[in-house]
């Protein structure tokens, strides 16, 4: 929970057109010893003291990686997607409270072998906001700058865009994963408005930069945390969606969590985690997110490929890596982190031409938790859409998400069939299905 110990806000100001304002940079002072520590080292290490310098070479410098503490062994193998209702004494899931026992399970198992813990929430904390308004579409824009009183060196850049008659409410909330700030944001946040929508987005850079190696935000606050960039750009958003939706105008039952790509995994795993996102969308997300690591189709992104030491391990816990090559014994695959959404609303959005993102994968693992919704009675809370196209998250794709969630909050009829599957599979891809009882 947040507690709002100090909220400075300036006088709002008038503007017939979006106000540019750029995210804050992350601190440098990082960078500026970094720098100093390498010219030093430079001068020195003819004097054949550079293993010393290096040992005492402050940690914003030189980053520790931590080690994975499994081995993919531990695991009996697994060619077929795993039973999300298999308890570990070997029995079946059979009610509705033995499902909610074996969620924490599953979300324990999701977190400790992919993408490391979380952190826990900030109990503390002081706002500043900047506040515009806009007269097409008739509009409020809060940016808003979050700063952990524990560590004031922790910051979060987000903004909020709310229609402009806030009595008119309350509005659905969409929080995107992404800063929603510019020119290219523009379209999003009016379609939107124009929706009766409210829509949010932060800079996840803020506290952990997309880089491996780092020790720079949550990483130089917490120099033992040993999750990878994912949960903390996830974690990011579970601190700003009670902040966000407590705003006036805001409808805190009806929250929509999306987000593209990379921030696509990162919208599926913070929808997952916190049950106050009522609607969650990741879109054109593929490994680690809504695709499979088991299955997949031509060209598919592997789980070997996505950990690699130089690309993007350090998105996830070391622990993921040990299963490259050996996805079979991996005790879980992406279905899993769907059925824990359940039985909230989820919907995948994604790109027949966007291969590497695996949309055959995202179809597989939307199939396998459907069993999960089918055993809660939500099987129509959970749908996929599929569009032409490569890897992008389009105006197309924010119609289908408000389509959505017009659909099942407002009961508004659409033309869209959210469970349409465009691909055939040859052999099965589970040998399992929702226990009886819960049908």
């Amino acid at each position: 929970m947040w507690f709002v110990e100090s909220w400075v806000q300036s006088p709002p100001v008038q503007a017939g057109s979006a106000k540019s304002k750029s995210c804050l940079p992350a601190s440098t002072v990082p960078f500026v010893v970094q720098a100093c520590c390498e010219d030093m080292l430079r001068t020195i290490a003819a004097a054949g003291i550079l293993v010393l310098i290096l040992a005492l070479l402050p940690f914003s410098a030189v980053a520790a990686e931590p080690a994975a503490n499994v081995s993919a062994e531990d695991y009996p193998a697994a060619p077929l997607l795993p039973d999300p209702f298999l308890k570990a004494d070997g029995s079946r899931v059979a009610t509705v409270e033995e499902w909610r026992t074996q969620r924490e399970a599953l979300k324990k198992l999701i977190l400790d072998l992919q993408y490391g813990p979380l952190l826990p929430d900030i109990q503390d904390f002081e706002i500043v906001v900047d506040t515009e308004l806009w007269e097409d579409p008739p509009s409020r824009v809060d940016h808003l700058q979050v700063t952990a009183k524990y560590d004031p060196s922790l910051k979060l850049e987000a903004v909020l865009y709310r229609p402009r008659d806030l009595d008119a409410g309350p509005y659905p909330l969409i929080l995107a994963v992404e800063p929603l700030t510019g020119n290219n944001a523009r379209p999003i946040v009016e379609l939107a408005i124009r929706r009766g929508y409210a829509i949010a987005g932060y800079q996840r850079h803020d506290l952990a930069p997309d880089e491996a190696g780092s020790a720079k935000g949550i990483y130089a606050a917490h120099p033992d945390y040993e999750g990878g960039a994912l949960a903390v750009w996830a974690w990011g958003a579970l601190q700003l969606r009670g902040l966000l939706a407590s705003n006036k105008g805001i409808d805190s039952a009806r929250v929509a969590i999306t987000g593209h790509s990379r921030a696509g995994k990162v919208a599926l795993l913070a929808g997952a985690l916190d049950e106050g996102f009522t609607l969650v969308c990741p879109n054109g997300s593929g490994a680690g997110g809504a695709g499979c690591y088991r299955f997949s189709g031509a060209m598919a992104e592997s789980l070997e490929a996505i950990t690699q030491p130089e690309r993007f391990g350090y998105w996830f816990h070391p622990n993921l890596r040990v299963f490259a090559g050996k996805e079979a014994h991996l005790p879980f695959d992406q279905h899993f982190l769907k059925a824990l959404v359940a039985p909230r609303l989820l919907l995948s959005t994604e790109a027949l031409g966007d291969l590497w993102a695996n949309p055959r994968g995202a179809q597989t693992t939307h199939m396998a938790a459907r069993e999960v919704y089918r055993f809660l009675g939500a099987e129509d809370r959970i749908g996929i859409h599929f569009r032409e196209g490569q890897h992008d998250q389009t105006l197309e794709d924010w119609e289908a998400l408000i389509d959505f969630a017009d659909l099942h909050w407002r009961s508004k009829p659409t033309g869209r069939n959210f469970n349409t599957l465009p691909f055939k599979e040859e052999t099965p891809r589970y040998d399992w299905h929702a226990p009886a009882a819960g049908r």
